[in-house]
């Protein structure tokens, strides 16, 4: 029989998505107008750490990266929060 290998998808999506929030959120900071960056973040990093807890559980390939991402999704997560938070007077 065939065992059919698990592949790194999960694991390589979650992580470009950790990527991709972390070197973004820090618009939420520089760009003057309140623009639409903030409610951006909150699902980028989300879909990051399901992403990323799929892999690992599953145990992908490569799940070191899902791993990696999920944590970037909690920070892309926390820091997009705090500049939501202050973008809107609230710190």
């Amino acid at each position: 029989m065939n065992q059919q290998q698990k592949g790194p998808g999960f694991s390589i999506a979650s992580f470009i998505l950790g990527i991709i929030g972390l070197s973004t959120v820090w618009l939420i900071y520089f760009v003057p107008p309140f623009f639409i960056f903030p409610f951006t973040h909150t699902p980028i990093g989300l879909i990051a750490i399901i992403f990323g807890a799929i892999a690992f559980f599953r145990h992908d390939s490569k799940w070191y990266l899902g791993l990696t991402g999920g944590i970037l999704g909690i920070l892309t997560g926390i820091i997009g929060l705090v500049g939501l938070l202050i973008r809107l007077g609230l710190i």
